[in-house]
């Protein structure tokens, strides 16, 4: 009698603790599996590295973090029965909570791009995810008084059961509809031949991301030595961009060719590559092509055309840091506010993880860049060289003064940056003069969009971005920093380059002068919002905003 009184017991206890392995396994699976799959299939290419590299760690994160939740609920049943179930209560409120808060209140998450978060922006948001897990909180709290916790042991196995069913069955969706199932290349770009200049004749863009023309403008004028820097420079303030973030800008600069959401951005991509008349023409005449950027489509073979982009072994440095780093950007989508920011991270972290071969991975950084310049110095070769240099630049952070010294406590500002991008380029000038290899160089220090605050004011539609600096100077050029105004657009960048390359000087590369009037497109879309372009034309001065009107045409692209 004693025996079957203790096998229904254990039954029972068995039976209960189950619950709480069901939520445990629901819990561990949304936030440790189903997050970072989703947010990789969704953003595949923003990631080096595919699916059959991230699997296998969050997979073993899940296992390991799974069993940790089943032996705390373990440990709790066994030293009181209460203590379980208020542990089960909790699981149960952060999963349900989480859900929500990772599917439905996503409108506006904090960057990754090392910004430093003024978090009071995001006080309603606070407000609105704190009101949430309350809510959900007493929901619980009043259901398991109404229906009782034996019934709302069967209300958590089955919510958890099914809700987890249909995140397996979305992953899938997604990972189909964004083909998140395809193998990645093993390429890498790699620092190879960076400062290798020809004898001959060099093509040099160096491209500083986010230097607003019109900070630069100022610049020259409060410190007019820095003119000096570029000297048989032509300098253009006047310029239309084409977009306000670097996604679409880069491959527009190569190309020439608009994006408009007609088809998946990462097709547009490669196709810029492959069809750029930029790189036809150097090749044709013989330019061995480098490209040192950090946002080249190596998801295809296409870019094998550069002579930096090289096979790796496509393995992390550390797996347990990628495992850290993949919950923390979970934790960006599903946490609530109070918590995201102990999640923050820069996304460049996660390029560190590639392990080096032979070669050393380029590494966007200014800092990084002057150091080089300083310890490796300038080597030679005698074919024409062709290299485009994209630097982190204004972006933020402002962690730089003028000197390229490292403001630890973020009190940088975006005036400081540009300064310092003046330092790097002042120096990258003197190792060219140095080398004897300046005067044989046509060279374009340009931005791929400005600066009007970090995400744009979207009270005030704020459009920004769209005057980035262009400065070109042409082969054996000689004579004082000139500023033209003619009205240019990035839109006449192919023709520029191709008469830089024929010789021409850089005050003749433009059709357009001072004084011309014309319509300059320009395509605005919100931060992390692609899917929506938005026609301007610029039918004035750049920096006149009441000439900078919308066409009324909108481009649409589903996600």
């Amino acid at each position: 009698m004693y025996e079957k009184d203790d096998k229904k017991k254990n039954s029972k206890t068995l039976k209960e603790f189950s619950y709480g392995c069901i939520m445990s396994i629901a819990l561990c699976f949304m936030l440790f599996l189903y997050a970072p799959l989703e947010i990789f299939f969704s953003n595949k290419n923003e990631f080096w590295f595919d699916v059959y590299k991230l699997f296998p760690v969050m997979f073993v994160t899940f296992i390991i973090l799974t069993a940790v939740c089943v032996g705390v609920l373990a440990v709790c049943y066994i030293i009181a029965r209460r203590l379980y179930q208020g542990m089960l209560v909790v699981g149960f409120v952060v999963f349900i909570s989480s859900y929500v808060q990772g599917n439905f209140f996503i409108s506006n998450l904090p960057p990754l791009d090392g910004t430093v978060v003024d978090w009071s922006q995001y006080t309603k948001d606070t407000v609105e995810s704190f009101i949430l897990w309350i809510v959900v909180t007493l929901f619980v709290i009043g259901l398991i008084k109404y229906i009782h916790i034996e019934k709302f042991y069967k209300v958590v196995s089955i919510v958890c059961t099914c809700m987890t069913l249909v995140l397996f069955i979305t992953l899938i969706s997604i990972c189909l509809s964004n083909e998140g199932y395809k193998k990645k290349t093993n390429l890498s770009v790699t620092n190879e031949n960076k400062f290798v200049m020809s004898t001959d004749t060099n093509f040099i863009i160096l491209l500083l991301d986010a230097v607003d023309a019109r900070n630069m403008t100022e610049l020259f004028e409060m410190r007019p030595e820095y003119k000096k820097i570029f000297s048989d420079f032509t300098y253009y303030p006047n310029l239309v961009g084409s977009y306000p973030w670097t996604q679409c800008s880069v491959p527009f600069i190569l190309s020439g060719d608009w994006y408009e959401n007609e088809e998946p951005f990462e097709e547009y991509n490669v196709n810029a590559y492959k069809n750029s008349p930029l790189f036809s023409k150097l090749e044709s005449m013989n330019y061995k092509i480098g490209m040192y950027a950090n946002d080249i489509p190596l998801y295809d073979e296409v870019v094998c055309r550069f002579e930096n982009i090289k096979n790796d072994s496509g393995k992390f440095q550390s797996l347990s840091t990628l495992s850290i780093l993949e919950i923390k950007l979970a934790g960006i989508k599903y946490a609530p506010y109070s918590i995201k920011k102990y999640c923050l991270f820069d996304m460049n972290r996660l390029n560190d993880l590639k392990v080096e071969n032979d070669f050393s991975l380029f590494n966007s950084s200014d800092v990084g860049f002057y150091n080089e310049l300083n310890s490796i110095g300038i080597t030679y070769t005698e074919d024409k060289s062709f290299k485009f240099i994209h630097l982190e630049g204004a972006h933020v952070p402002f962690q730089l003064d003028k000197d390229m010294n490292r403001i630890e406590d973020a009190s940088g500002t975006y005036e400081e940056k540009i300064e310092a991008c003046m330092t790097l380029t002042d120096l990258y000038f003197q190792k060219l003069m140095d080398a004897g290899v300046y005067d044989n160089s046509v060279i374009i220090v340009m931005a791929d969009h400005g600066f009007a605050g970090e995400h744009g004011d979207r009270d005030k539609d704020t459009i920004g971005r769209h005057n980035p600096i262009f400065m070109a100077k042409g082969i054996n050029e000689k004579h004082d920093m000139y500023i033209s105004q003619a009205p240019i657009s990035q839109v006449d960048l192919q023709e520029a380059f191709s008469r830089l390359m024929s010789g021409s000087d850089s005050t003749e590369i433009f059709d357009w002068k001072e004084g011309d009037e014309r319509e300059r497109r320009y395509l605005f879309h919100y931060y992390l919002e692609d899917n929506h372009l938005i026609e301007y034309l610029q039918t004035g001065d750049v920096n006149n905003m009441e000439t900078m009107l919308r066409t009324g045409k909108e481009f649409y692209r589903e996600k």
